[in-house]
């Protein structure tokens, strides 16, 4: 499967480093200067990294995550997964979900349950949206335990286990 990692940081090269380590073919972009994990092929912009994805995980700020869906919806298609992991809001997760879907993309809200240092790509998560599944789907294959929640992204998230009865 081809997927783009946007944003190359801790999470996001944790994610590039155990997809291609699962035999995928993995593009990575960073405006910044994150090194790139050996075997990921570096883009020199969002939109490149995207084109022919089927599959993108944005692992950036969710102070970004807006103008980085905006800076990819044109090189977006019917055949690509476009799954949030940041920690926007849920209003922001609808509005992402809104435009990413007007391309005829599938978009997946996508929550991570633990820290990456101790779990990496196995770390938990729960997924909400119609590329849910696919998400899911690609994350369990690394050991990831993935709920996928019916519904539609920014639904507010079912509480951790860990919290106060």
């Amino acid at each position: 499967m081809r997927i783009t990692v946007i944003g190359l940081g801790e999470a996001g090269t944790i994610y590039a480093t155990a997809l291609t380590g699962a035999g995928h073919e993995v593009t990575g972009f960073d405006p910044g200067p994150a090194d790139t994990p050996e075997g990921v092929r570096r883009a020199e912009s969002a939109h490149e990294a995207v084109a022919g994805a089927e599959m993108v995980l944005v692992l950036t700020s969710a102070s970004v995550a807006p103008a980085v869906a905006d800076s990819v919806l044109g090189a977006l298609t019917p055949d690509t997964v476009y799954a949030d992991l940041t920690s926007a809001t849920p209003d922001v997760m609808r509005s992402l979900s809104e435009r990413v879907q007007a391309t005829g993309a599938r978009f997946a809200d996508v929550a991570i349950l633990g820290p990456m240092t101790i779990g990496g790509a196995a770390t938990d998560l729960i997924a909400s949206g119609p590329g849910a599944p696919e998400v899911a789907r690609v994350c369990a294959s690394l050991g990831a335990e993935v709920e996928a929640l019916p519904g539609e992204p920014g639904r507010p998230r079912r509480a951790s286990s860990c919290a106060a009865p």
